[in-house]
């Protein structure tokens, strides 16, 4: 039998200082563990990556006028076409 569950905040709340703090660091450690692992697994510069995502983002920020606040970084979905490509093209 499932619970009716709560949302802890909603979409346009704002979560107390400490719980702010907490979120915020766990934000950063999920994105730059994926940013700096997916270029590392395939042999691409992780600078490269960096730059690109905050590149994407400032775009993305820019073209929704900051409705919707994101961070677009590496995937994991890609990872075996950027061995496949890179092994098809002779790269290391």
């Amino acid at each position: 039998m499932s619970e009716k569950q709560t949302l802890v905040l909603g979409v346009k709340d704002c979560p107390q200082p400490l719980s702010w703090i907490i979120l915020s660091l766990q934000h950063v450690f999920a994105m730059f563990g994926a940013t700096v692992l997916v270029p590392y697994i395939v042999g691409l510069p992780i600078s490269v990556a960096l730059f690109a995502s905050g590149v994407g983002t400032l775009v993305y920020i820019a073209f929704t006028k900051a409705k919707v606040p994101v961070y677009l970084g590496s995937s994991f979905a890609y990872i075996s076409a950027i061995l496949f490509a890179k092994e098809a093209l002779g790269g290391d």
